[in-house]
């Protein structure tokens, strides 16, 4: 089986377009954390982020919220229901230095967990499929089908 002397050119050519554009977007629009405005307050001073990366509400009160985020407890001005306690949100914020949080929007992810458990099981599925049918060829480096006993 002879493989096209021009299929690693376009091969490569894909990898080096999806980096170009990883690197452009990285540039022109980088992502601002909590994480980063706790680490370096004065430069993030009035940004607007957005905090959902396995963030859980452990506390409710009148005008503020306190948050799980990375393990550590942060308190956020706002108001959130009480049904949240315990519940994955993802936050929409703005940041003010040294360390207030104030929340615009927030949103309560409700059967997180479930929903990426379930999301996991078509691509099992798919997979199985796949490998049901073919084969890797470490030859040519190329998936096969599999030959039928028949």
């Amino acid at each position: 089986m002879n493989v096209d002397p021009g299929r690693t050119l376009r091969i490569a050519a894909y990898f080096i377009f999806l980096i170009g554009l990883v690197l452009y977007s990285g540039l022109k629009n980088p992502l601002i954390t909590l994480a980063k405005c706790l680490d370096n307050p004065e430069k993030y001073d009035g940004s607007i982020i957005v905090i959902g990366n396995e963030t859980i509400v452990t506390a409710v009160a009148d005008s503020f919220f306190v948050i799980d985020y990375l393990h550590r407890r942060i308190p956020i001005r706002g108001r959130m229901s009480p049904d949240a306690v315990g519940q994955f949100v993802v936050i929409k914020a703005r940041f003010t230095a040294p360390d207030r949080i104030e929340a615009l929007e927030y949103r309560v992810a409700e059967g997180r967990r479930a929903k990426i458990f379930l999301s996991i099981l078509p691509t099992l599925a798919a997979a199985w499929l796949f490998f049901k049918r073919y084969r890797f060829s470490f030859k040519t480096f190329l998936f096969v089908e599999r030959k039928c006993p028949t």
